[in-house]
């Protein structure tokens, strides 16, 4: 039987199958966002993240912004463990016909990247590939860990930033929907997102976080986890992002359906956050899983191998 008839979860499960003994000691399991491994006096976290060049490399991208969101993506999965990133270490695969000035690019998004995140370069592998590819690992450290079990029923639920920017692209170049010009005022923040580095800052208020690198997926996973569903308030949606839904007429259930790459950190908490921190709503009964807005069930998300759910 061929991968394509799979989602990546249910693949995740047989790999882990065959791998599950060795994760004995990791805090938070195989489905969380990185991995831990603990030093007397400290946590060491793991993660690595990558895409192709013909997946992921969007029009309005340089090969510089490709490198920087992906090396990011890879922090952020750190990042909201509790993880302070360290150091990054990259495997690029090379086309043939890219330019020098291509490969110089990639080289400034990761410093861009090491800048941003204040982290350390540790090299890495070069290779040829006829689709080009572009893998980075992020190593970070900590004194404590933040799991994603342990949610309940009235958990305020925030996020570093407010929601929806990553799905324009999408309804772009996907649904076809809008004109690639209104992209000019998203430029900013879909080439150079910010590492929320703030998150490491209120650890102690957090019981649950995970990044939503996968959009409503991603939430869907650690409530799933702990067996409750969530409704989410209209108003964490951007602002710009609210104008673009009226102005179209896109129905905004739909466009948080093609939310996906937020590089953001969403929290579960029963404390106040910071004003900074945007409320996104709140853990519910329900079935586990499910994600209300206004009463009605939200689809959508990322999948890997299946694509937008």
């Amino acid at each position: 039987m061929s991968v394509s008839g799979f989602s990546e979860h249910e693949l995740i499960e047989v790999i882990v199958d065959i791998l599950g003994e060795y994760y004995a000691g990791i805090p938070f399991g195989y489905l969380d966002d990185a991995g831990a491994l603990r030093v007397p006096g400290e946590w060491f976290f793991l993660k690595i993240d990558g895409t192709s060049f013909r997946t992921s490399k969007y029009p309005w991208m340089g090969f510089d912004d490709l490198a920087y969101r992906v090396a990011l993506g890879a922090a952020i999965d750190v990042i909201a463990k509790g993880g302070t990133p360290v150091a990054l270490t990259v495997s690029i695969g090379l086309q043939k016909e890219m330019s020098l000035e291509d490969v110089k690019d990639v080289a400034r998004g990761l410093r861009d990247s090491c800048q941003a995140l204040k982290a350390l370069f540790l090299g890495g592998d070069l290779n040829i590939s006829e689709d080009g590819w572009l893998d980075v690992a992020v190593l970070g450290v900590s004194r404590t860990t933040i799991s994603n079990k342990g949610l309940k029923p009235g958990y305020k639920v925030y996020s570093t930033k407010c929601l929806g920017i990553s799905s324009i692209p999408a309804l772009i170049y996907y649904e076809k929907v809008l004109d690639d010009g209104i992209l000019k005022k998203f430029l900013k923040n879909l080439k150079r997102p910010e590492a929320p580095l703030k998150f490491l800052k209120v650890l102690d208020e957090v019981r649950a976080s995970t990044d939503i690198s996968d959009g409503l997926e991603s939430l869907r996973r650690i409530l799933r986890m702990n067996n409750v569903a969530m409704k989410l308030l209209r108003e964490s949606v951007c602002e710009e992002v609210m104008e673009i839904s009226k102005q179209y007429s896109i129905d905004l259930r739909m466009l948080l359906r093609y939310m996906g790459e937020e590089y953001s950190i969403v929290i579960f908490t029963d404390a106040e956050m910071p004003e900074d921190y945007v409320l996104v709503g709140e853990v519910v009964e329900g079935d586990p899983g499910i994600i209300y807005l206004e009463e009605q069930e939200l689809r959508g998300g990322w999948d890997n191998l299946k694509g937008w759910l």
